[in-house]
């Protein structure tokens, strides 16, 4: 009857753990999913940033790009105005030129 009585009594203590051991299991679970929870929310949130810095860098390459057509567009004018300022600039050196040769060799015209 003593044997039953302790066999009981260490069946009881080792249930009493068991039952100590799951209790802290059970609030470790619940700490896990609270803290997943957190996780799915700060991703969520990561997410969300990650796609607006997309549409920022999107949007900043359009304006890089039109940038740099618009400064293109006024290098190709100021290209082109320097070719009309040169070619003004050799005929007013020619007609220069013809007027000085126009004279008798000495600046003076023929009288």
């Amino acid at each position: 009857m003593q044997f039953i009585l302790e066999q009981q009594a260490q069946l009881t203590a080792s249930q009493q753990r068991h039952d100590e051991q799951l209790d802290k299991i059970s609030r470790q679970i619940a700490e896990n999913a609270k803290q997943i929870h957190q996780h799915d929310q700060q991703i969520a949130s990561l997410t969300d940033l990650l796609g607006l810095l997309a549409q920022a860098e999107t949007r900043l390459n359009q304006r890089l790009e039109s940038t740099e057509r618009r400064w293109e567009e006024r290098v190709l004018k100021m290209d082109s105005s320097q070719q009309e300022m040169r070619e003004a600039f050799t005929k007013l050196l020619d007609r220069l030129d013809r007027f000085i040769q126009g004279r008798d060799g000495n600046g003076h015209h023929p009288a």
